[in-house]
């Protein structure tokens, strides 16, 4: 199956999760966890802010921000993703590109900075060996590629497993979070700021 239907199969099976908040829940809480154990000298996190059927990150982004700095991603009509930071982390409404409003964040991207140390990020389903199939325009494939010290963490249901092929460009997690399972690929150690 070609990754365009495979992806449009996987959005329609994702639709209908069913128990959604306690299976989020379970997410974000396993996600923290995760976290404080393996990676206890993290101070910034750059997270998706979740959209349609995708795991909710809202629970995981307030309880976040009382430790980490956090950034979200900003994107350009060309598919370009910037970490930028965080201002708000309440009623956070995404709009075109699956960008913020402009208050949630401050407008000052990161240029010349590191980039943040883990980066949570959604998807459409990964397969065994961690790759994962996002939404086919490649942004956080690029941004992995130009950002490769950053942990990279996909949010998934145990559902979204499916078996397919990864392109030469994709770039596999390091981690990847369910409500009833940690993956893990490597073990991967946080760069200093």
């Amino acid at each position: 199956m070609n990754k365009a239907r495979l992806r449009e199969r996987l959005k329609a099976s994702r639709a209908e999760i069913e128990n959604r908040p306690v299976l989020d829940r379970q997410i974000a809480q396993r996600l923290l966890a995760f976290l404080a154990e393996a990676y206890p000298s993290a101070e910034t996190v750059f997270t998706y802010v979740s959209v349609g059927s995708e795991a909710d990150t809202r629970a995981f982004i307030e309880s976040a921000a009382k430790k980490y700095t956090l950034y979200y991603p900003l994107t350009g009509i060309g598919g370009e993703t910037v970490a930028v930071k965080a201002l708000k982390f309440k009623n956070l409404t995404v709009g075109k590109y699956g960008n913020l409003s402009a208050d949630c964040f401050s407008h000052a991207a990161l240029s010349g900075a590191p980039a943040p140390q883990i980066t949570v990020t959604p998807l459409l389903g990964f397969n065994e060996s961690l790759h994962r199939i996002g939404y086919g325009k490649g942004c956080y494939d690029r941004y992995f590629s130009a950002n490769p010290k950053t942990v990279k963490i996909g949010l998934a249901y145990d559902s979204q497993l499916c078996d397919f092929t990864p392109d030469a460009y994709d770039v596999a997690l390091d981690h990847i979070v369910t409500p009833t399972k940690l993956l893990t690929k490597i073990d991967k150690v946080l760069e200093n700021k």
